[in-house]
């Protein structure tokens, strides 16, 4: 790639290393603290009545539609305390640092003080892990490494501090240095003009972590902090006039020259120049003459380019227009679904117009001609469905159901009209769960006439075949609840995070109490009702007293998509910020053609600096922007927009499913059948969003299987609690200047881990 003979020098008198000894002393501004009070309260976990763990709890069996809401638990406060210091390298105390320390699902934080001092009190006895690190605008070039006492780059060798009940540790020591940097520009390839305010990302290829910066005003970027090990890095440049770049001169990830920093105070200058996009107009018309004929308004229309494996979506505008922006070179075959005689996963493309794409050019002429087919995925005549009526001998009103048919590979869901009646056609041959969905005051429903998918029925369509009768009977929703009180008091205990386990799912609902100490839960997280089954309750480990509610970062996200069920999913992870929560969270999608929309909401009980997960399960094709929104109070935080641009349905290369742990199983289990060999990582993530264990695998085809015991890679035992796991495909990729990293890449599943001790 030519960089025109741009050097560091654009950056400064002293090049590089002067400006890493800038950001060095550049550290240090103030922040007002973020403490929890000193009158703040812990309260251990407890299991009603009083089991130490889920499964010692007494279990509750709910009927279908009984409410419960006696629990009563009363609580008793412990805890002690930790406090130190944060100096740099140099010995000079570090002010507005922020100082974390966590045991298993437990986090409490402080920021130092004008000396450098921390302390954390109100901490539940026991082992502590104790890590540090600055933020905006703590330096004026961002953030440092976080860095572990003593000293330690990562967890794993960082020492563990042991808190007793009433008691105070001191001396904690931590200093801080600065990370890696990754320094360059970004510029027109033609023009060479400037490009400010453009997005670079590194992604950390080992543990998946991406961090971004954007171009300043004069199209530089810096990014740093970063970890030490090997980066892909690409310039996002969204819905503008060029195209997204990686670091080498490629638009595909896998050609991707990967920058590797070893030492944690390395430097590494990669300059990008854009090359503009190409763009493809068009029309569909009725009718058989693309030149003639009404336009057809919102049809589908999908551009794929077999050499590069690129496959793009959009829909018409309401004159039967589309057109194809950020298009690399290459040849392109257009075709719409909707006119073709062909089913659309298995449509002839050879036989659709070809259009050359040069970058840079506008091309016209892909005009398509045809007459729209009924709305079916499909030939209709040789395929079959499902229908039946909902709750047929009931009182209650059966409008606004919604049907679902779901086999390994094939998914529809129809709303059912006000009588009650449903029909679900255009289905393929294959076995189909069918689950019936309402509002909180009905629980989900399988056929046949159960609350749980695992113990429903399997309704058969085999081809051809005439429609199968189905009737569905929805259940009432059942309800829990209770009182918190402080048992010394017997004042309630507001604001106490309370978790409903189902045991038959391993699902977990969470809510808080209320001012008089209450808690009623009625519906589970997909917001239908509680359905009938065992559960056992729980009030999770928390600190009581107020945080002081000054925001201390920005909201940061990043988005994958992943194939799951034989659907795309659009997931998007968030990291929210420190000191201001608990938040409203939001996930929003504005699709290219369409009205901006909510997808995903989550409410948030702690302070802020987790790591959360959003999904929308049903993403529209072509191109959407998605963004994150978190409110606290008077405090609201966005995420930059990221796009996602969706193909139609692919066959995975994998299909996955797991058991969850029990009393009787102390591990979490994942079989996955591989189409094909590949290798994989899969990694498990705890609540903050922290890799904690990592198994890489060369899968055979066929059947494969991955256990894990609850430990992380260290061997240390993992607290009970929720994770996350992702499964990846990974390859040895060689860095440049020697060596060889492990990458952790495309998602092939991901979920939510419930381990149980």
């Amino acid at each position: 790639m030519n960089h025109r003979g741009r050097s560091i020098e654009r950056y400064g008198p002293a090049g590089l290393p002067g400006l890493l000894l800038l950001a060095i002393c550049c550290v240090g501004i103030g922040l007002s603290s973020g403490a929890i009070s000193n009158d703040a309260d812990f309260y251990p976990a407890v299991y009603w009545p009083s089991g130490a763990t889920p499964e010692e709890g007494d279990p509750i069996i709910l009927a279908a539609g009984e409410i419960r809401e006696d629990l009563s638990f009363a609580l008793t406060p412990s805890g002690g305390a930790i406090q130190g210091m944060v100096r740099d390298r140099f010995g000079a105390p570090l002010s507005g640092v922020m100082v974390v320390a966590e045991s298993g699902r437990f986090r409490s934080h402080d920021l130092t003080d004008d000396l450098g001092a921390f302390h954390i009190d109100g901490l539940p006895p026991g082992q502590h892990t104790v890590r540090a690190w600055t933020f905006e605008p703590a330096s004026s070039f961002g953030e440092m490494m976080p860095l572990y006492a003593p000293q330690a780059q990562d967890e794993a060798n960082a020492q563990i501090y042991t808190v007793e009940d009433g008691g105070v540790l001191t001396g904690v020591e931590l200093t801080l240095s600065p990370g890696a940097v990754i320094i360059g520009a970004v510029f027109d390839a033609i023009t060479d003009g400037l490009l400010p305010n453009y997005r670079v990302e590194a992604l950390h290829i080992e543990s998946g972590m991406v961090f971004w910066t954007k171009t300043d005003a004069m199209s530089i970027y810096r990014l740093e902090g970063l970890l030490p090990g090997a980066y892909k890095v690409v310039v996002r440049t969204g819905k503008t006039t060029h195209l997204d770049e990686y670091y080498g001169g490629v638009h595909d990830p896998d050609d991707a020259t990967l920058i590797s920093l070893s030492d944690p105070n390395a430097g590494f200058q990669a300059d990008f120049e854009l090359d503009p996009e190409g763009r493809l107009f068009g029309s569909v018309r009725e009718g058989d003459d693309p030149r003639v004929g009404d336009g057809i308004p919102n049809i589908e229309v999908i551009a794929t380019e077999q050499t590069l494996e690129v496959e793009r979506s959009v829909f018409t505008d309401e004159d039967g227009f589309f057109m194809f922006d950020k298009l690399q070179t290459g040849s392109y075959y257009i075709y719409v679904p909707a006119i073709s005689r062909f089913f659309p996963n298995a449509v002839n493309i050879e036989e659709a117009r070809t259009v050359e794409i040069t970058e840079g050019l506008d091309n016209y002429g892909a005009g398509m001609a045809g007459n729209i087919l009924p709305d079916c995925p499909g030939i209709p005549e040789l395929l079959g469905g499902i229908s039946g009526t909902i709750d047929p001998e009931g009182d209650d009103p059966p409008g606004g159901w919604l049907v679902r048919a779901a086999s390994q590979a094939f998914t529809r869901e129809i709303l059912a009209e006000s009588e009650g009646i449903y029909v679900i056609d255009c289905l393929p041959d294959g076995d189909y769960i069918v689950s019936l969905r309402a509002d909180s005051s009905h629980s989900r429903q399988y056929f046949d006439e159960v609350p749980f998918e695992y113990d429903a029925s399997l309704v058969s369509v085999t081809l051809p075949d005439t429609t199968r009768e189905i009737d569905l009977f929805p259940l009432k929703s059942a309800a829990i609840g209770g009182t918190v009180i402080a048992m010394s008091s017997s004042l309630p205990v507001s604001n106490a995070p309370v978790q409903l386990h189902l045991q038959e799912t391993g699902e977990i609902i969470d809510t808080r109490t209320d001012a008089s100490g209450h808690f009623s839960i009625r519906r589970l997280s997909d917001g239908t009702g509680l359905p009938p089954g065992t559960y056992t309750v729980s009030i999770d480990s928390f600190t009581t007293g107020q945080i002081a509610p000054t925001p201390v970062r920005s909201l940061r996200a990043w988005v994958e998509t992943v194939h799951r069920g034989g659907r795309w999913i659009v997931q998007v992870f968030a990291e929210l910020p420190l000191g201001a929560g608990p938040y409203d969270v939001r996930l929003s999608r504005q699709p290219e053609n369409g009205d901006e929309s909510i997808v995903a909401m989550q409410e948030t009980t702690g302070a802020g600096g987790e790591s959360i997960l959003l999904e929308d399960d049903e993403p529209m094709p072509g191109v959407s922007i998605y963004q994150v929104s978190a409110a606290a109070g008077e405090y609201r935080f966005e995420s930059e927009p990221m796009e996602v641009r969706l193909s139609r349905e692919d066959p995975p290369d994998i299909v996955s499913w797991f058991s969850c742990p029990n009393p009787s199983r102390k591990e979490w289990r994942m079989i996955l059948n591989a189409g094909r060999p590949i290798s994989v990582a899969l990694q498990i993530i705890d609540a903050n969003g922290r890799l904690i264990w990592r198994d890489d695998r060369d899968l055979r085809e066929g059947e494969n299987t991955f256990i894990w015991d609850g430990c992380r890679n260290d061997g240390q035992t993992c607290a009970q609690g929720m994770y996350f796991f992702a499964l990846r495909e990974s390859r040895l990729l060689d860095l440049v200047g020697g060596g060889q990293a492990t990458e952790a890449g495309t998602v092939l599943a991901s979920g939510r881990v419930v381990w149980i001790r």
